[in-house]
């Protein structure tokens, strides 16, 4: 049975949970980078039954996109923030590999912060 986002989610949070490093605070990644920092055993099968993301990789629902959804289901718990990026001539390096976005605009996600009054 192919993994869902519902499968991978709390690997998802624990990702965004250590994202940030010297910076004081929790920091924007994409789904690719969220992929990239999964166990190793989650992302190789989320690789082999999806394939890789990204303009000419031939997959429409790929392995970030699961990411990607299950960050959403985080967001929808408020648990994650989204915001987006414009990625209109960018490309972006993950993991060694150049990915160029197969759309115009990008999610970042982050751990949710809170509204300081």
């Amino acid at each position: 049975m192919l993994l869902k986002p519902s499968d991978v989610v709390e690997d998802v949070y624990r990702v965004l949970a250590r994202a940030g490093g010297a910076y004081n605070g929790p920091i924007f990644v994409t789904a690719h980078q969220i992929l990239n920092r999964l166990p190793r055993r989650i992302r190789s099968r989320l690789i082999r039954e999806r394939g890789r993301a990204g303009a000419g990789s031939g997959h429409y629902y790929a392995s970030a996109s699961i990411v990607s959804d299950a960050a959403e289901m985080l967001m929808r718990r408020r648990r994650v923030d989204i915001e987006w990026l414009d990625t209109r001539g960018l490309h972006l390096e993950c993991g060694g590999e150049t990915i160029q976005a197969g759309n115009a605009s990008c999610a970042l996600y982050r751990m949710h912060q809170r509204v300081r009054r």
